[in-house]
């Protein structure tokens, strides 16, 4: 099965095209073309993602990356689709600049795509509608079925790229980005059933929140996390003490990460008269009190049920100590333990092609017909895109 897949939940653009099979009960994917377009630098002096700029980036890029990813999927350019264009620019009404340019798409020969998928949610609205809006256009020009699909889910599956076994039920998932921080048990029908969750901030928003603090810029996760390997590498004995462990010890799966924040806050007001902050130690601090919840968390989890295999997914868990930390995990319960490639752990469209197709071929989503299909920026992580 190809499938052609549209990403732009928040502030990446991406478009992809991956060949899918399952034989012999082992997954096998071929990214025929991916690519991605990043706006973090445009949104760095905002501190955060604007969604407005967001929208209108998403805008300006998809006709071009479109054309990238066709050409280098080797689609020919000899085939005529304009007798669908007006039907499927209808959806771009609020996109006139992929509109106008839609036809240089209907050139392409589409006939070896065999379905288009998009990320429906969660996300920013505007920016979701605009991905949303592109592939109705596409599916409706090419005669193609849509498949939407929850951008958690792409996390969750981007493991299994390129070839994989399905993952080992019931599995144990955790979801950590700058919008999510999710445990969830998956059973072998891949039903999903969330078992804690954030009370406030993500632990990728946290991670943002402190960097700004500390003058790192945006985002912040990966300069904090290269300073804090900085101090470990330094002091591999320190121990870390300096700030608290919100909800490490409370008996639900469920964590808080707001009140670290405003500990930072504090220590740094209270360290201003006495002496040169260090940035090392103080990032390490921050990433172990961090690290040291979710992943007791993790345990515990682990520990309450007959797990079978562990996945990570999200922005975060391109974080070294994480992933160490969860390897410990997984040679302790004796469980494997999946982890996207590092090009995989940001958002990207091949993880959409990936889990439209684990979805699909698993009947936990169809492809519907083109009007129903929405933006749906609230969809939780547990839940199957309609």
């Amino acid at each position: 099965m190809r499938i052609l897949s549209i990403e732009t939940s928040c502030d990446e653009t991406g478009v992809s095209i991956v060949d899918c099979d399952l034989e012999n009960e082992e997954y096998k994917f071929e990214a025929l073309a991916n690519n991605l377009l990043s706006q973090v630098k445009l949104h760095a002096e905002y501190g955060g993602v604007f969604p407005s700029l967001a929208k209108r980036e998403h805008t300006k890029a998809m006709i071009p990356l479109l054309i990238k990813t066709l050409r280098e999927a080797k689609l020919g350019e000899n085939s005529d689709h304009s007798s669908r264009l007006k039907e499927a620019q209808k959806y771009l009404d609020r996109e006139p600049e992929i509109s106008d340019r839609l036809k240089e798409i209907s050139a392409f020969n589409a006939e070896t795509i065999d379905a288009v998928s998009v990320t429906v949610g969660p996300g920013l609205a505007p920016a979701l509608w605009v991905g949303v809006n592109s592939a109705k256009a596409l599916a409706t020009l090419w005669d193609k079925p849509i498949i939407p699909v929850n951008h958690m889910h792409g996390h969750i599956f981007s493991g299994l790229f390129p070839q994989s076994e399905p993952y080992e039920a019931p599995t144990l998932s955790l979801l950590v980005s700058g919008g999510h921080t999710e445990i969830l048990k998956i059973d072998e029908d891949l039903s999903m059933y969330t078992l804690g969750s954030t009370r406030d901030d993500a632990i990728g928003e946290a991670f943002d929140k402190a960097a700004r603090l500390l003058e790192l810029g945006y985002p912040g996760g990966p300069e904090i996390s290269k300073l804090a390997s900085l101090h470990r590498e330094k002091f591999p004995e320190y121990k870390s003490e300096l700030f608290p462990r919100p909800m490490k010890s409370d008996e639900s799966l469920d964590v808080s990460y707001s009140g670290l924040k405003t500990a930072l806050l504090y220590q740094l007001e209270n360290n201003k008269e006495d002496r040169p902050l260090d940035k090392e130690q103080i990032s390490r601090e921050f990433e172990d009190a961090a690290l040291d919840v979710i992943v007791a968390k993790v345990e515990r989890a682990l520990e309450d049920d007959a797990y079978r295999s562990l996945v990570a997914g999200g922005g975060v868990i391109a974080n070294k100590e994480l992933q160490r930390r969860l390897q410990d995990l997984s040679e302790k319960f004796s469980i494997p333990l999946h982890i996207p490639k590092p090009e995989l752990t940001t958002d990207n469209a091949l993880m959409i092609a990936v889990a439209s197709y684990v979805l699909f071929k698993n009947k936990k989503i169809s492809a519907i017909e083109t009007e129903k299909i929405s933006a749906q920026a609230n969809l939780s992580a547990n839940e199957f895109a309609l």
